[in-house]
């Protein structure tokens, strides 16, 4: 992928240094170079070093990119890496380490919500702008200084419903919630919210998972008649939710928020045709996606999944903000997250008043064993 231009500023002050170990620098420049120090923090080690090694590949991808369309830009900005093992309490210290010793102006935010709770409140203490790839909980960017270039849950609940209406025309809604899902509630909640606003009928919200067996609650949203019922669960039994929901004579279309897109979804037989949200998909034809893809397919001999692409765009808006700042001072950069456009895989877009990213986002729809693209969908301010 083609990286933006950098003004004649950057061009003459601003160059990356690749690390991904922890805490050592990638390759050291010279103290008296660097300008500007961004602190990234990932799991590593811990059960969430798989998706870790993929956010950590988006970084390098786009870090090495930029560097290479820039070989002059050699020593002015750090980057430096250190290990959460994917808990709240070690992700913490990692922060505290990147800001307090290692001099950080930046912070790139780790992938659970938890650890980036403790990350945010380092951030929050020491006045450290922090750029999460991945921040679902609306209260993390509630924080002064946190941007988050995923969309929050309250985000994606909004976004389910400009589909629904808009694309789908659907106007009879009901909302299945996993009771045990914080995050399910916060969307289906959102979606409710947003549906109604727009002049759609909400029919109720019902809770899968709190004691009432799953054909009972699935007979009550029959009987409501929507024409589109929203899960915001997890993948897992999905396909056996749209079995029982045909068999208690629900005939609506289904459509799924993230927690959907999983490999996983499509090894549970023939789902028909509904619909979920995704952040990134491989199968989209948008040009930038397909070339984000090919690049790292050339780099690292597989695919792309969400957190690498999350990680790609994260590090790329991280150097956008220095390149508009001129400065590593944390006012500077904050100026620039909320006022400049910043490059993504979907093309350019800006950070809402609330710190969230606005870009386009897939809507996928299921078609037997697989999914394509249906739509994309740009969340309201």
């Amino acid at each position: 992928m083609k990286a933006w231009n950098p003004t004649p500023f950057a061009v003459m002050l601003f160059a990356f240094i690749v690390s991904l170990s922890s805490p050592v620098l990638f390759a050291k420049p010279s103290k008296d170079h660097v300008l500007y120090r961004i602190g990234f923090i990932h799991p590593r080690s811990g059960p969430l070093a798989s998706y870790g090694n993929s956010l950590s590949q988006g970084v390098k991808l786009g870090l090495t990119q930029f560097r290479s369309e820039n070989p002059q830009l050699a020593d002015k900005v750090a980057l430096i890496a250190a290990d959460d093992h994917g808990l709240a309490s070690e992700a913490e210290k990692a922060a505290l380490r990147l800001v307090q010793q290692q001099k950080a102006d930046i912070l790139i935010g780790s992938l659970s919500n938890v650890a980036n709770q403790t990350i945010a409140a380092v951030s929050s203490k020491t006045n450290v702008v922090l750029l999460l790839p991945r921040g679902t909980e609306d209260d993390l960017t509630a924080y002064p200084y946190v941007y988050s270039m995923s969309a929050t849950d309250k985000k994606q609940g909004r976004i389910l419903s400009q589909f629904a209406l808009k694309s789908l025309r659907r106007d009879r809604a009901a909302v299945l919630i996993d009771s045990r899902s914080p995050d399910s509630e916060v969307i289906g909640k959102a979606f409710a919210e947003a549906f109604t606003e727009s002049g759609g009928q909400m029919l109720g919200e019902w809770s899968e998972g709190n004691g009432e067996s799953l054909r009972s609650v699935l007979t009550k949203i029959a009987s409501a008649q929507p024409n589109i019922v929203v899960f915001p669960g997890y993948y897992q039994g999905v396909g056996q939710l749209l079995v029982e929901a045909r068999k208690a004579g629900v005939k609506a279309t289904f459509l799924g928020s993230d927690g959907w897109d999983h490999e996983g979804l499509y090894k549970q037989g023939d789902l028909g045709s509904q619909y979920y949200f995704s952040y990134f998909h491989t199968s989209d034809p948008q040009a930038g996606v397909q070339s984000f893809v090919t690049d790292y397919e050339t780099t690292y001999g597989q695919k792309p999944d969400i957190f690498a692409a999350l990680g790609y765009d994260a590090v790329r808006a991280a150097l956008q903000a220095f390149v508009v700042a001129k400065s590593a001072q944390t006012q500077n950069l904050q100026k620039a997250f909320e006022g400049a456009r910043f490059p993504s895989i979907y093309g350019a877009g800006h950070f809402s008043k609330d710190h969230v990213f606005l870009r386009p986002y897939p809507i996928m729809i299921t078609t037997g064993n697989q999914a394509r693209l249906m739509s994309r969908i740009v969340a309201d301010e």
